[in-house]
This record gives structure tokens, C-alpha cells and sequence, in this order.
């Protein structure tokens, strides 16, 4: 599903933007969003449109749909846009409060394909009970942490980093080495939402590592009995050994 948007700002600056950017923002979308099912049955489309104040921190004020589909499209939407987190606008290096829309386009085509592609038309939740609420978790606050899931079964992410990472082309041919430490959240879904480089490393090392922990389906966190959503820290370390390959992984 596509999300787009633009900023209404006075000071003619970029717009807020969300963590990972627009790539990953609509990965996670695609992997989130579910049409409504009564809007599905009665053919309902159409964009919502989101308008909101991001301040200098990237907080989001005054939250309030412009243009509205239908109760439960406009539902939908609010869901996934207040999963999302968000980068302030700049102008000379200087953080300003922005306004900003971002529309959520309902397409019944677009999202059968979507369906059939990613193998699901409702979200899988690990039991009955779902905080939805919005509250970030540390790792450190949680019961149980969470955890990768491959092919059905539980899998140590240092095994499916090392077993499915690859080593950019540019990074190996320029020799960059280094350490990527990214900052994400795993949603009650066991989908990852705002992926943020904490620390980057040239050479497309970044992305790659960026990649592989947006592509992991994952068991979700629990506080007090409830899926919630965590806020996760990954080290990846890319060094060329013998072999290229990465050669270093913490969290």
C-alpha cells in the first residue's frame, strides 16, 4: 500500500520524515496494514489523509484525518501512523516544529496483490493478549525478549545474520570495515517498525544490515502477560577476513 505526502511547513524545509526512511516506512505498512474487513465486502477505497504537527524532538501534536474514507478505513490508518516514528525537519541544521499530511491509500487491487504476496490478510498475533496502548518497551523492561522465528521455528539471530547477510559489493571492493548499530521496535505482530542507524558504516553496510532485521518475522515481547511492542539495539560487525563475510554480531 502506498503512502506519500508533503509538507505545508512556512519555512519551506524538508519535511518530517519517518525512521529508516521511506523505504522501510512502507516495508512496514505493507506488512501491517490490514483492509478492514467490512470495507473489503462493500468495495470501499480511497486515501486518508493525516495531518499532524511534528515538533523539534519528532513528537507528533495535533493529530487529526483531512480527509476521511470510511469509520473503519480511517481506523486502520490512525493504527499504522501512530506506529510510526519520526524524524524532525531541518533548516540549516537546526530542528523546527513542521506540518505535515501523510495520506494511506486504500486500494482493493493493490492489496489483493499484497495478500497473495505476503501470505496473510489478518496479523497473527502471539496470543489473546495485545497492548494497544503504543507504549515502547525496553529490552530491559520485558518479561521475555523477543525472537526470531524462521521457517516456523524459533531461530538465534546471530546464526540467521551470519547464515543470510551479504557482504556489499562496494564495502569489500574499498575495503570499509566496521560496526552498524541499529535502533528498531518489534511490533505485538512480530513485525519491525522504525528502523533507526545509530551508528552507520559507508559502503551500503548500513542498508544491508538495515535489510536483513527488517526482513525477520519475529515472536513479539511480553509485559505482565501481553504482546507489546519492544524497543530492540543490534550490533552487526563487518570485516573481511579470508572469506568476506560478516564476521562480528552483538545485542
Amino acid at each position: 500500500m502506498q503512502l506519500t505526502g508533503y509538507s505545508l511547513s512556512n519555512y519551506q524545509t524538508p519535511m518530517p520524515y519517518g525512521y529508516g526512511g521511506e523505504r522501510q516506512v512502507q516495508a512496514f505498512i505493507d506488512k501491517e496494514l490490514v483492509y478492514p474487513p467490512s470495507a473489503l465486502e462493500k468495495g470501499i477505497e480511497g486515501t486518508v489523509a493525516i495531518f499532524f504537527i511534528a515538533d523539534t524532538n519528532g513528537n507528533t501534536n495535533d493529530v487529526h484525518i483531512v480527509n476521511s474514507v470510511s469509520p473503519e478505513i480511517d481506523k486502520e490508518a490512525l493504527r499504522l501512523f501512530y506506529k510510526l516514528q519520526w524524524h524532525s525537519a531541518l533548516k540549516y541544521g537546526n530542528k523546527y516544529p513542521c506540518e505535515h499530511i501523510y495520506r494511506v491509500n486504500f486500494n482493493l487491487k493493490k492489496y489483493r496483490k499484497l495478500v497473495k504476496k505476503r501470505g496473510y490478510n489478518k496479523l497473527d498475533y502471539p496470543n489473546q493478549f495485545v497492548d494497544t496502548s503504543n507504549t515502547i518497551f525496553l529490552f530491559s523492561e520485558v518479561d521475555s525478549l523477543p525472537f526470531p522465528i524462521v521457517k516456523n521455528k524459533p531461530c538465534p539471530l546471530p546464526t540467521y545474520i551470519n547464515n543470510n547477510l551479504e557482504y556489499p559489493e562496494e564495502a569489500y571492493k574499498k575495503n570499509i570495515t566496521g560496526t552498524v548499530k541499529l535502533e528498531y521496535i518489534i511490533e505485538p505482530s512480530g513485525n519491525v517498525s522504525n528502523i533507526r542507524a545509530v551508528e552507520h558504516v559507508g559502503g551500503g553496510c548500513t542498508d544491508e544490515a538495515a535489510r536483513m532485521i527488517s526482513n525477520i518475522k519475529w515472536k513479539s515481547g511480553f509485559h505482565k502477560g501481553q504482546a507489546v511492542r519492544t524497543q530492540m539495539l543490534t550490533e552487526i560487525t563487518f570485516g573481511i577476513p579470508a572469506k568476506a563475510g560478516p564476521n562480528s554480531y552483538s545485542y
